[in-house]
């Protein structure tokens, strides 16, 4: 195995981004994997070594065929893991940027939001969140750093990582891989990133590195016309949903499905925290109608998880909370709205709109997002939807596949209650 690395640039925040070259199409996604979850490969020659190992360490390891890559991405592709099963020979690996553009980053992904493209993300589900991205505002220093000593205390009392993690800020740093089609698709989406999204630099800055690379590399630019609508902006008067919502007539009801055309819109005007719209948004077959930053550092709604509720942090949680909101609207007041956004929890909940056509899609996501396996916050949101399209005669039975299909393919099925009910009685 062979993948060629090539940095070609760094944001102001520390940022950096390299463009990814492997010899098999099967190279890139046995990253994407370890970039996600750091699961380590069973066959390999000297595991101990793999300990703490970066990423970019990761792939110099694979390419002294230290194991199996194809072994080791069929082992994953067997729980039905179907995009690592899309693969390429090319990526983008790009590290050390904040969650809020990693939230965007995902937006114009998808065929029906303009751009063909997959990827993989580290996730705080499952691994520790290690920094924030480098910046010199004392005041944003101060909120990250009280926000992380109490994620530490919470999970050091046993509250599970994927409730923990929704007291840091968006300022938080993470890593993905793209794998976005040189050319054509990959110029959109350097241009989103450059011009729908530029009132945060990061965004900009990646977006204009990216699109010289891919002049340098295919030649190919791409028409003015072609620049994805897809957008989470930054004003309210130019948001998507509230485009929408002035151009239709009466309230919009919390669900409504057509049973001539099987589509669904799923209103959540009752707010969604960005952890959760974090989910929504990399499930490609779904269209969303976002909101804007500016009604999110305004929100004064937050989403607390039982199991923090449940513990003595309580109140330290929801005076971070309040703390971060006065940070966010002093910093919108003050002309810095990237600062803002930085400032603004995993938890704070916001309004937009879902559209989720044809049978297939909206059973496959209802099924994603009823498992067990899902957080509970989205697991209680898809259940309504569900619950919905049940009593409004939607033709297919709803829910996840253990309950519809009497199968599963989740490492430690074992464990799970809903397998044991399902499955295993039988």
């Amino acid at each position: 195995m062979t993948i060629h690395y090539k940095k070609i640039g760094t944001t102001r925040y520390g940022g950096k981004i390299y463009f990814l070259e492997a010899d098999n199409p099967y190279e890139i996604p046995a990253i994407r994997i370890f970039v996600s979850s750091r699961i380590k490969p069973e066959d390999g020659k000297n595991k101990e070594s793999l300990k703490g190992i970066s990423t970019l360490g990761f792939i110099d390891y694979t390419n002294e065929g230290n194991y199996d890559v194809k072994k080791y991405v069929k082992k994953i592709t067997s729980f039905f893991h179907g995009d690592i099963g899309e693969m390429g020979y090319t990526g983008l690996f790009i590290s050390g940027i904040s969650r809020a553009l990693s939230f965007l980053c995902w937006i114009p992904i998808g065929s029906l939001r303009g751009i063909q493209g997959v990827g993989t993300e580290r996730s705080l589900r499952y691994l520790s969140a290690k920094s924030f991205i480098s910046h010199e505002t004392p005041k944003l220093k101060n909120l990250e750093k009280e926000a992380f000593e109490l994620y530490e205390n919470l999970k050091d009392v046993g509250v599970p990582k994927e409730d923990s993690r929704t007291v840091l800020p968006l300022s938080t740093s993470t890593e993905l891989i793209l794998q976005i089609p040189v050319g054509r698709e990959l110029e959109k989406w350097a241009n989103y990133l450059l011009y729908n999204v530029s009132y945060l630099p990061e965004a900009a800055e990646i977006g204009k590195l990216v699109k010289n690379w891919n002049k340098e590399y295919s030649g190919f630019e791409v028409p003015e016309d072609e620049v994805v609508y897809s957008k989470f902006s930054l004003r309210k008067e130019e948001s998507m949903l509230n485009n929408y919502l002035s151009s239709v007539k009466g309230e919009i009801p919390d669900f409504y499905f057509d049973r001539k055309t099987m589509a669904v819109l799923a209103n959540w005007k009752n707010g969604v925290p960005i952890f959760s719209a974090h989910q929504d948004v990399r499930n490609r077959q779904v269209y969303h109608l976002w909101s804007s930053w500016e009604e999110v550092v305004k929100s004064t709604k937050f989403y607390i998880p039982n199991t923090i509720r449940k513990t003595k942090f309580e109140e330290r949680v929801k005076n971070l909370y309040k703390r971060a909101y006065k940070l966010g609207l002093e910093f919108l007041e003050d002309n810095k709205p990237e600062l803002a956004i930085y400032s603004q929890p995993l938890s704070k909940k916001f309004e937009y709109i879902s559209l989720i056509s044809q049978l297939e899609n909206i059973e496959y996501t209802v099924k994603l997002r009823t498992c067990l396996r899902a957080q509970e916050e989205i697991r209680s949101r898809y259940w309504k939807l569900a619950t919905f399209l049940r009593k409004n005669g939607f033709p297919k039975k709803l829910g996840p596949r253990c309950m519809t299909k009497g199968k599963c393919f989740e490492p430690n099925k074992e464990t799970c209650p809903m397998y044991k009910h399902f499955i295993k009685k039988k």
